[in-house]
């Protein structure tokens, strides 16, 4: 299998098949994409294609309030395409509520970005509004419905 294989395989997963993914083996980067020693993080994280990337991973707890369960999904599958993806777990979930253990190794800057551009993707879709807040760690996307 190729390199790039475990990367595409985890992209292609979906939330149920998640477990799967997260034991599949992962190959470490070639010897010519890794920097010199003496270069500092970011050139490093750059040439190895993972820049914005930290050096170790952290948790993060990520709220969807107000969703349908086909909307949970799509988020779901939104979650393991973000880079420097590490794993997710629902800690909490009811028919318009879930709540994910997120653990990655991206700023938490990063990640509000990406959940903002993911939020977009689905209010074009289905046409209603949402709002993202974030407190320490903690991220909370909440739906708005639209007035009638």
């Amino acid at each position: 299998m190729q390199p790039a294989a475990p990367k595409v395989l985890a992209a292609l997963c979906g939330v149920a098949l998640l477990g799967a993914c997260a034991s599949f083996p992962q190959t470490a980067p070639s010897k010519e994409a890794q920097a010199p020693p003496n270069q500092n993080a970011n050139a490093a994280s750059a040439s190895t294609g993972r820049a914005g990337c930290l050096s170790r991973e952290r948790e993060y707890t990520l709220e969807f309030r107000g969703f349908s369960i086909k909307e949970i999904s799509k988020i779901g599958g939104y979650l393991v395409i973000f880079r420097c993806y590490g794993e997710h777990r629902p800690t909490e979930q009811r028919p318009t509520y879930v709540r994910y253990s997120y653990y990655s190794r991206i700023t938490a800057a990063k990640l509000a970005t990406n959940l903002n551009r993911m939020l977009g993707d689905l209010e074009q879709a289905g046409g209603f509004a949402s709002a993202l807040s974030m407190g320490g760690s903690t991220f909370v996307a909440t739906k708005i419905r639209p007035r009638r």
